[in-house]
């Protein structure tokens, strides 16, 4: 048996099967997100996702399969639900998982750079040299379009 099947084969026995209120974290592969992953047919699922269709049905239109427990491994029936972006973002931050800021991986800035370029003075384009990003970073961390929470 491959590693695949092995996973698809995991989740509908154990997975399915999981009568606990602990969390069950999925042992195969993980996204680079932090997310378990897993092959069915020709088709890569997210493990959280394809535990919420076999135990809630299809997800309803603009729904997202949100977590309850906060731990993105987590594999357990109980802990995923189907839930609005507005919902899952919610649930993201009372969770504080949420990739934002310098903790989000494609972040180039810290939050003290941030507040440094929001207080420096001089051209947007020598500030962006400085901090090795665009002039148009600069400019939308001026106006507070980006990094708005600080």
């Amino acid at each position: 048996m491959n590693r695949e099947s092995e996973a698809l084969t995991w989740m509908l026995t154990v997975a399915r099967e999981w009568e606990s209120d602990e969390c069950l974290l999925f042992p195969f592969y993980v996204e680079a997100y932090g997310y378990g992953r897993l092959q069915v047919g020709a088709v890569r699922v997210l493990a959280h996702r394809f535990i919420c269709e076999a135990t809630h049905g299809p997800a309803p239109v603009g729904k997202q399969a949100a977590h309850s427990c906060g731990i993105q491994l987590c594999v357990n029936k109980r802990h995923v639900r189907w839930a609005t972006p507005v919902e899952n973002s919610a649930d993201k931050k009372k969770h504080g998982t949420t990739a934002r800021g310098s903790s989000h991986g494609r972040a180039k800035l810290t939050e003290a750079e941030v507040l440094a370029i929001r207080a420096a003075k001089g051209t947007q384009c020598t500030i962006a040299s400085q901090y090795g990003v665009a002039q148009q970073t600069v400019s939308r961390i001026k106006r507070g379009e980006k990094w708005a929470w600080l």
